[in-house]
């Protein structure tokens, strides 16, 4: 399970360096919270 979540957070920390704020605003414009939300749960889980 630790072996499991390492490497989801290390593909997480990955994306969101490529991403980086433009994940954010384009899940507000569209109005797709739902994804917004699941990304703050993750980065909490992974700090």
């Amino acid at each position: 399970m630790d072996l499991w979540m390492e490497s989801i957070c290390s593909i997480y920390r990955k994306s969101i360096r490529l991403l980086g704020n433009n994940q954010y605003t384009s899940n507000v414009e569209s109005g797709s919270t739902r994804t917004e939300i699941s990304i703050g749960s993750n980065s909490s889980l992974c700090q």
